[in-house]
């Protein structure tokens, strides 16, 4: 593959949906039923998008519960090197997107 094939075109924009999926957006709505403040909720978003994608796929949020995003969050924000106030904020995402998630 080189860079000027379609097929980086093409897996680009075959990640970015599936980003959508796996990493669902913040509404108001979904803010209130999870009783956090949406801006919050779309910062702890925004972090875990730019913050762990450089190293491999997001998973979904329903992959854990909020027990178990923080404990991976322990390790992983230590190796990714994440200040605590945005570990922080990529568990409560996460933790509110696990237990709003479609079973």
């Amino acid at each position: 593959w080189r860079r000027t094939s379609p097929y980086w075109v093409i897996a680009i924009v075959l990640g970015l949906a599936a980003c959508g999926t796996t990493v669902p957006r913040v509404d108001a709505d979904w803010a209130a039923r999870a009783g956090l403040p949406q801006a919050q909720l779309e910062e702890g978003r925004r972090l875990y998008i730019a913050s762990c994608t450089g190293c491999h796929p997001l998973y979904p949020a329903a992959t854990h519960n909020l027990a178990g995003w923080t404990a991976t969050m322990r390790i992983m924000g230590t190796k990714a090197r994440l200040e605590a106030p945005a570990r922080a904020a990529i568990v409560t995402y996460l933790g509110a997107a696990a237990q709003h998630a479609p079973r």
